[in-house]
């Protein structure tokens, strides 16, 4: 019983110091020396459909941050990206019971979705203000003697969807609402929705709408980026030795989109890391969408109780709660899976007919023909039954569509807690983006490359998009 109250006094005292973190607007240890020699911290922040994961790094070291107590006894470092406003005073807080509030758990597709009206953009970053001030106040905190007598310049890189890089609208919509968030995260008091709202579009400290005090807090526009999810995700991988330059394939299943890209790894004269993007596709196949269309499927029959946050239920455990066999199941799946494999396969089919015909995975000439292309199954939803075996499929086929799946290597230099250690492969992203914006690697856009062959079918960039039948 002893331990027992003990324990529940150290919760207690978790939650009041995860309290008073979102409501700090400090950005500096408490003791800092503005003449000394600074210090560079980038927030590598991953802005998920279902779960948002932050790393903060620096030259020697990287911290995951643990959202314990917001985090519902689920992974420490996952936090639901769900926001919480109370009815009557407009407040935001982070979590997704409500508490009698109201709960917005969907803050980051309809952005892919190209909807960027003004609650759309006010919720992302009233969600991503709490998320920074947290994240800050945690570190200052646990790890603020460090930095003592340091003063630190923060940096912010945010992931892109692979197939928005060439979506300069998009682009500016994540980078206008992290800069919203951060201005909201260093100034006193709560966030409120209505404060999203009215945050300015360029910047205040400019126009001398801040006081003097938070403009030293404020970034500069070149210390908010946003980079390809993908390029940060192999960050660690193109780091280690079991790096391979040439082809290479990330399938990432996410809660709202499957997104697969090829690309080359390869070094310039310069000895920088080049990713040439050679074929991309995000559609809205993710594990939100594949529960959604299995209901469907079901004319919305069964127990449906599952949560966006909660872990997909096994195949098995599915057809228990719908009563459904296995043969049945997998009828079921039938047009959703078709939809899957050719997204990847036809980024495949197209990296080898107009991009990159010569490469030697598809060469029967060359020595690595047969091998199967080095591939990374990536995101929460790679190990569901029906992801995994998606993937797997692709080990067995023959050229242009085989896969060789590699595994991230963990970080030596990434400091997790220990009741998430096992959580490494989906923190990648986080992790990669925590580097120096000038170190993560030079991206090629796809629209840079010309075809080898001309592909006479023009984009249709309207399919990357959710459709209404599935929202």
């Amino acid at each position: 019983m002893r331990a027992l109250a003990r324990l529940l006094r150290r919760d207690r005292r978790g939650s009041a110091r995860a309290r008073e973190w979102l409501v700090s607007s400090h950005t500096q240890p408490k003791v800092s020396q503005k003449d000394s020699q600074p210090i560079q911290l980038v927030v590598g922040l991953d802005f998920g459909t279902s779960f948002t994961k932050v790393v903060i790094g620096e030259s020697r070291i990287r911290y995951a941050v643990p959202f314990g107590p917001f985090c519902n006894g689920g992974n420490p470092v996952f936090l639901p990206s769900g926001l919480s406003v109370l009815a009557e005073s407009d407040e935001c807080r982070l979590g997704v019971e409500a508490h009698g509030g109201i709960l917005h758990d969907n803050l980051k597709m309809p952005l892919i979705e190209r909807d960027f009206s003004g609650d759309v953009r006010a919720r992302a970053a009233a969600f991503l203000a709490l998320v920074l001030r947290y994240a800050r106040g945690w570190l200052l905190e646990k790890h603020g003697r460090v930095y003592r007598g340091r003063k630190i310049e923060w940096f912010v890189n945010v992931g892109l969807p692979t197939d928005s890089f060439d979506d300069a609208e998009l682009t500016s919509a994540y980078v206008s609402i992290v800069d919203a968030a951060w201005r909201m995260s260093i100034q006193p008091g709560a966030i409120s929705l209505s404060c999203a709202k009215d945050q300015p579009t360029t910047n205040p400290a400019e126009a001398g709408e801040l006081p003097e005090e938070y403009v030293e807090r404020l970034l500069p526009a070149d210390r908010i980026n946003a980079f390809p999810e993908f390029s940060a995700q192999v960050a660690g991988y193109v780091r280690s030795p079991r790096r391979q330059d040439g082809l290479h394939t990330m399938v990432d299943v996410g809660g709202g989109t499957l997104d697969v890209t090829v690309f080359n790894v390869h070094k310039d004269s310069y000895g920088d890391d080049i990713f040439p993007i050679f074929a991309r596709r995000v559609r809205p196949l993710g594990t939100r969408y594949l529960m959604q269309a299995r209901r469907n499927a079901l004319r919305g029959g069964g127990e449906w109780s599952y949560s966006p946050f909660d872990a997909l239920p096994s195949d098995v455990k599915f057809g228990q709660a719908h009563d459904v066999s296995s043969d049945d199941l997998k009828e079921l799946d039938r047009p959703f899976r078709k939809s899957a494999h050719t997204t990847v396969a036809g980024a495949l089919k197209y990296t080898k007919e107009y991009r990159y015909p010569s490469a030697p995975h598809w060469d029967s000439t060359k020595r690595g023909y047969g091998t199967g292309m080095p591939s990374f199954f990536c995101g929460g939803g790679a190990s569901a039954d029906f992801y995994e075996t998606l993937l797997k499929g692709f080990e067995v086929l023959q050229p242009p569509y085989k896969l060789s799946q590699s595994i991230l290597p963990i970080p030596d230099d990434l400091n997790v807690p220990r009741t998430a250690r096992k959580s490494n492969a989906r923190l990648a992203v986080a992790y990669g983006l925590s580097f120096d914006p000038y170190d993560i690697g030079r991206i090629i856009r796809m629209s840079e490359i010309a075809d080898v062959n001309p592909d006479p079918t023009p984009p249709n960039y309207r399919d990357r998009y959710v459709g209404k039948e599935l929202t």
